[in-house]
C-alpha cells in the first residue's frame, strides 16, 4: 500500500494548505480585518485628493498619514456605519484626541454615510490627531502629519 507521501504531489500538498488556512482564517473572520488593514497607504482620488477611508472596523485606512503643506485629504466612508472626520477638543471625550498646531483650527465633518465623503485642504505644517465622535471611545482616532 502506497504512502501519503507517495499518493500526494508536494503541489497538492501545499495547495490543500494553503486552502486550508484560508478557510480557516474566514471561519475565524479574520480576513475581513486583514482587507480593512490595507497597504497603510492612502489611495490617491480623481481630483488628486489622499483618501483616508473609514470602515465598519471603525478605524481610518491609513491610520496615519503624511502630507505636504496645501494637500486635501478626502475621508470616504466605504462602511455601513456613519463616522465623522473631527479635530475638536469641544467634541471630544479625551483631550489628546484632538490635537492641531496652534496656528490650525478645530474641524468637524459632521455625519459622513456610507459612500459619502469630506474634503479639508492642510495649510499648516504640524501634527494633527483626530477621531470620529460615534467611535471615539472604541479606539476610531487617526492622525497626520502636515510637511512644508
Amino acid at each position: 500500500m502506497a504512502t501519503f507521501e507517495e499518493r500526494v504531489s508536494p503541489q497538492t500538498t501545499r495547495r490543500r494548505l494553503v486552502c486550508g488556512a484560508g478557510i480557516t482564517m474566514a471561519s475565524l473572520g479574520v480576513l475581513p480585518l486583514l482587507q480593512a488593514c490595507g497597504d497603510g497607504k492612502a489611495r490617491v482620488s480623481d481630483d488628486g485628493n489622499r483618501v483616508i477611508e473609514m470602515n465598519d472596523q471603525m478605524q481610518f485606512a491609513p491610520a496615519h498619514l503624511t502630507i505636504r503643506v496645501g494637500q486635501t485629504v478626502t475621508w470616504r466612508n466605504a462602511g455601513a456605519m456613519v463616522h465623522t472626520s473631527t479635530c475638536d477638543p469641544a467634541s471630544a471625550q479625551r483631550r489628546e484626541h484632538a490635537v492641531f498646531p496652534d496656528e490650525a483650527k478645530p474641524w468637524d465633518s459632521g455625519l459622513i454615510r456610507k459612500g459619502e465623503s469630506w474634503s479639508r485642504s492642510f495649510d499648516i505644517p504640524g501634527e494633527y490627531t483626530y477621531f470620529c465622535i460615534p467611535h471615539e471611545a472604541g479606539g476610531m482616532i487617526g492622525s497626520l502629519s502636515v510637511e512644508e
